[in-house]
């Protein structure tokens, strides 16, 4: 504070010493804020959510307080050692911290600490990881860098010489190893280290790739309808040419083109869609969608059919009149966007029949 204005009639008006800073490291403190006047500016300072006071010199070094020595995978518990490189008794005692508070992180996989058979005081920690229903361990395939965070301390990485947990991207079978050349109809891949999000896709998306996961048949992308980290189901893609097919998985850097499916060349004709009329409609108004094609069958009964698009949205079709060769639909209406024309066979060829490219294409117009 100061004042001014003469002898007479002084004036109290607030002096700003310096501007706060603008860094989320660095926040500047008022002089109003302290204990004590001083001449010399303070900084409160950050790092990795450890707070800290400067003045007069506000530079600071990382010291390596303590560091993972030892991270070892017993079943589905992960057990880490550290050790103290300075006098840690002289920042902060360890013993204090609430166990709830510390947290073990490697990529999106956390690991529950277990109060039971973790010493702090010893700095020895033991955390529960995720588990699959087999009793194995839930973990994403690659190098898992653990991360110890403790209040007050910060995060705590790997010492010199502490590998991280290699986790092996390991697909083992398929559930089904052969199927018809139209493609269409689901399988699985049964294995470990898959992506470990239980995250469930829709049917018919043209998204062929989920979460750095993709999976290639005979030159085909297949889409992926749920992932697990021992399970991926997916849509088998159609395949003209028939015979043994390699299955390339790739999840990140990982890759793995061992499993092989089977096309098998279907006994009877396939249902194929050659194009459609009208292929466009707006959503508002009640109107009916025609199908042109071949093998349909005369059994209306046998198959559904839908228009879907890459955002998950489905709606089903009341089928009014079918041929062989012909399908008449009601278009009930729905919201304005690009669409695809799927024939659902449940009991015979599969889930989708192949089309001619851009022949099932249809789009509700606003």
């Amino acid at each position: 504070m100061g004042l001014t204005g003469g002898i007479t009639s002084p004036k109290v008006f607030n002096n700003t010493l310096r501007n706060t800073s603008t860094s989320i490291m660095f926040d500047g403190l008022s002089y109003s804020f302290l204990a004590a006047p001083s001449n010399l500016p303070t900084v409160r300072l950050s790092v990795n959510s450890v707070l800290a006071v400067c003045y007069t010199n506000c530079s600071y070094t990382i010291r390596n307080i303590f560091k993972i020595t030892n991270l070892s995978l017993i079943g589905t518990k992960l057990r880490i050692l550290l050790a103290n490189f300075t006098n840690l008794a002289n920042f902060i005692n360890i013993s204090s911290v609430p166990l709830s508070q510390i947290s073990i992180q490697a990529e999106n996989v956390s690991c529950l600490l277990l109060a039971n058979l973790t010493n702090i005081t010893a700095l020895n920690i033991t955390c529960q990881l995720p588990t699959n229903y087999d009793g194995s361990p839930q973990l994403p395939a690659g190098n898992l860098t653990f991360q110890v965070f403790i209040p007050g301390i910060g995060y705590i990485g790997l010492g010199a010489g502490v590998q991280p947990i290699l986790v092996p991207f390991a697909p083992t079978s398929l559930q089904n190893t052969s199927g018809l050349t139209n493609g269409g109809y689901s399988n699985s891949i049964l294995g470990s280290g898959f992506p470990a999000n239980n995250q469930t896709l829709s049917l018919l998306s043209t998204g062929a790739v989920s979460n750095g996961l993709s999976i290639v048949i005979c030159g085909v992308s297949a889409n992926i309808l749920f992932t697990s980290n021992t399970r991926i189901n997916f849509v088998v893609p159609p395949c003209t040419a028939g015979g043994n097919m390699a299955v390339n998985i790739t999840y990140g850097s990982n890759s793995n083109n061992s499993l092989i499916f089977t096309y098998l060349t279907p006994s009877v004709p396939v249902p194929t869609i050659d194009y459609i009329f009208p292929n466009s409609s707006n959503p508002m108004i009640k109107s009916t969608l025609n199908i042109v094609g071949k093998n349909f069958g005369a059994n209306s009964s046998a198959f559904n059919v839908y228009l879907t698009n890459s955002s998950g949205r489905v709606y089903q079709l009341k089928v009014i009149t079918s041929n062989n060769s012909y399908i008449r639909c009601g278009l009930s209406g729905g919201l304005p966007g690009n669409f695809t024309v799927n024939l659902n066979y449940p009991d015979s060829n599969g889930n989708a029949v192949p089309s001619t490219s851009g022949a099932d294409q249809f789009t509700y117009v606003s």
